[in-house]
């Protein structure tokens, strides 16, 4: 006989009663503690994507230990940079007039090579066939200087503004600002040296001087290094930075993360270099050369 009529479920009958209980029983048990669980569900999960605690972590981030770049085509030693604000140029009146006046910058954080980028590191990316060779492939006093493995860890020379903004794009870097720069140089108290702001007495060990008649290996003058522990930021070569040059750019120039560009070929150029009398160096001092110029005491670092 069916439980149900002939309008009911067809084949639901009194002996298979057991089973509609035991499911009956199950959907009882399980979906009201299913439901219960959804409410207890906290609104607030401390853990869930934009919550209070990431919120808090994104807005006071820790400076990353590591650059967050691909560090394995030049192997280079880079140096974080803090971002905040410091003192750029100078107000001394025996100044170079281009230098003055002294104002505030203030920078993002940002990373600096610890040096000047060397012969075997700018090798790699014209055996990429990315760069281009020196444009002279001798130094001062060394004719074989670019290819002689002697020299791998000197700076390489000879090269113009593109092809050192092209080393630094293959290596995933950029050529630093030249603010970026002279922050690296100097430190936050805006020291009128790398080390400080004396000038030592006699032959000093702190930079490579005119004395020497040529470059240097870029780990040489620890003694000489900015309070960030950059190298060679004073002597050994002029760097080649971002900045086009404007005499007057101090004046008119932004107070955060200025770069100078107004569509010339001239480029700033900072550091001095050995072929210098050590009397005039000054971290403030600015140079400009034309992008297509390369000598054999101008060089470079990248930025990230």
């Amino acid at each position: 006989m069916n439980f149900l009529s002939s309008r009911g479920v067809p084949g639901f009958n009194i002996k298979n009663m057991k089973n509609v209980t035991f499911f009956f029983l199950i959907f009882i048990l399980f979906i009201p503690a299913g439901i219960y669980a959804k409410e207890i569900t906290p609104a607030y999960d401390p853990f869930a994507s934009g919550s209070f605690l990431e919120r808090e972590e994104t807005e006071t981030p820790e400076p990353s230990p590591e650059p967050t770049y691909d560090t394995s085509k030049d192997d280079a030693d880079m140096v974080f940079i803090p971002g905040c604000p410091f003192t750029m140029g100078t107000d001394d009146e025996d100044a170079i007039p281009n230098t003055r006046p002294a104002h505030e910058v203030n920078l993002k954080d940002y990373w600096i090579d610890r040096y000047e980028v060397t012969n075997a590191q700018y090798a790699r990316c014209v055996e990429d066939k990315y760069c281009t060779a020196p444009k002279d492939l001798t130094s001062a006093t060394r004719p074989d200087y670019f290819t002689n493995p002697d020299y791998a860890d000197y700076p390489v020379i000879h090269v113009d503004h593109y092809q050192a903004a092209a080393y630094c794009k293959w290596a995933g870097k950029r050529l630093p600002t030249e603010a970026e720069w002279e922050k690296a140089a100097r430190g936050e108290e805006s020291l009128r040296y790398p080390w400080g702001n004396e000038l030592p007495e006699g032959i000093p060990a702190q930079i490579n001087l005119f004395e020497s008649g040529d470059t240097a290996p870029v780990t040489s003058f620890p003694e000489g290094a900015s309070p960030y522990g950059v190298y060679n930021m004073e002597g050994n070569v002029w760097e080649w930075t971002a900045d086009q040059y404007d005499e007057f750019w101090y004046s008119s120039s932004p107070k955060d993360d200025p770069k100078a560009d107004f569509g010339i070929n001239e480029y700033v150029i900072r550091g001095f270099s050995w072929a210098y009398p050590f009397s005039i160096y000054d971290i403030t001092t600015r140079n400009a050369v034309y992008s297509l110029n390369h000598t054999y005491d101008l060089g470079f670092r990248c930025a990230y």
